[in-house]
């Protein structure tokens, strides 16, 4: 990490995908802030934000990581450019607090917001298959494609596909 970034980490009591869903919809409702890059396997998101006309653009690259299964961290690291600053009479780090507290805050009232799914009340998607040869109709979960049954109505066998 260079001198001119900073990075801020704080946990919510969340879950990891929980938290970056939410994080994204906060983003999606913030003003000043452009969404350059998103990696959701990597759960980050690479903002730039700028305050006023004139005034420096600075990035930030959010991630989301687990601490535990019912929590997790959100590291924000920014990185000024301070090219403009002075013309505004603001100092870099007081920029970079009012946008952490923009995103923290924004973050926050989603997850008030929120309501977290819970694992045992997911729905399972459900694949629907037909025998070719008689057109007798299945359903069955992910687990079911590409096994070989009997059909029930015609006796031959069938390999189950989407």
């Amino acid at each position: 990490m260079s001198s001119n970034e900073q990075e801020s980490r704080f946990q919510v009591n969340y879950s990891l995908e929980d938290t970056f869903q939410a994080l994204q919809s906060a983003i999606e409702k913030l003003e000043g802030f452009e969404t350059v890059g998103l990696d959701a396997e990597q759960h980050s998101i690479h903002l730039k934000a700028q305050s006023a006309l004139f005034s420096s653009v600075e990035e930030l690259t959010i991630t989301v990581s687990n601490c535990d299964n019912q929590s997790a961290a959100v590291t924000i690291l920014t990185v000024p450019n301070p090219t403009g600053a002075l013309l505004n009479n603001v100092r870099p780090p007081e920029k970079r607090r009012n946008h952490l507290r923009e995103i923290m805050g924004a973050l926050n009232n989603e997850l008030l917001n929120y309501q977290p799914m819970d694992p045992s009340q997911k729905k399972e998607t459900l694949y629907t298959f037909f025998c070719p040869y008689c057109g007798q109709k299945y359903q069955g979960g992910k687990e079911y494609v590409g096994q070989n049954i009997e059909c029930t109505n015609c006796q031959r066998r069938i390999v189950l596909l989407v």
